[in-house]
């Protein structure tokens, strides 16, 4: 009877993990069908996990990308836009362990540009308050407004990083609805927001946005 009494407790926690593990993986399928779909219609490629090496390469350019165990890059979208090389994709990383661990998931898009860029990080004023030592670099002040009020600036290069980011993308990044990240390191710019997933019926919006705010970077 005790035997039963425990299974009968143990077996509706078993089922219950089950059912959100089949729900889980029958979301991610039908994004990952509707991402390809909305790729499809705008004449943009899309594959489960892009070109060979693609996370390596990432991991050696950007710290983002060492955070995290288990890390894992997939739906990857790619296209060329106004001179942009554009891999928009998803990236999964894990944090702690056991109990206390944590699944974060993210759209990131990965711009390559033929521009020399000086090495940027631009962040929201409430994103880390220890960038600086993650990111590197010392901030860069910008005059006045409401750019300066949200986002805060890294970089070693004041002068040119002034001159690199124009006074239409501080207006631009400051004024969309979502507040994102930027990393910027010679010809490749990368823009997210921690731990925020577009939607596919927003996908289109979502690269004009990005479009636009990158073609605003002078060289």
């Amino acid at each position: 009877m005790v035997e039963l009494h425990h299974v009968m407790i143990i077996a509706p926690i078993i089922i219950f993990i089950l059912g959100i593990f089949i729900v889980t993986k029958i979301l991610d399928k039908k994004r990952k069908e509707a991402l390809a779909s909305v790729a499809a219609s705008m004449g943009l490629m899309y594959s489960e996990e892009g070109p060979e090496g693609f996370l390596k390469k990432l991991q050696i350019d950007f710290k983002f990308f060492r955070k995290g165990i288990s890390c894992k890059l997939y739906s990857v979208i790619e296209g060329r836009q106004r001179g942009i090389k554009w891999q928009i994709f998803e990236f999964r990383y894990k944090t702690a362990s056991g109990k206390n661990s944590s699944i974060h998931r993210q759209t990131m898009a990965l711009a390559t540009i033929e521009k020399d860029l000086p090495k940027i990080t631009i962040q929201p004023r409430w994103f880390f308050h220890a960038a600086a030592k993650f990111f590197g670099g010392k901030e860069v002040e910008f005059e006045e407004g409401l750019f300066s009020k949200i986002y805060i600036v890294y970089g070693d290069n004041p002068e040119k990083i002034k001159k690199t980011v124009s006074t239409e993308f501080r207006h631009q990044l400051a004024n969309e609805e979502k507040k994102y990240s930027v990393e910027i390191l010679k010809g490749k710019i990368l823009i997210y927001r921690q731990n925020f997933r577009i939607k596919p019926e927003k996908f289109t919006g979502y690269y004009q946005m990005l479009n636009r705010l990158v073609s605003q970077l002078n060289s």
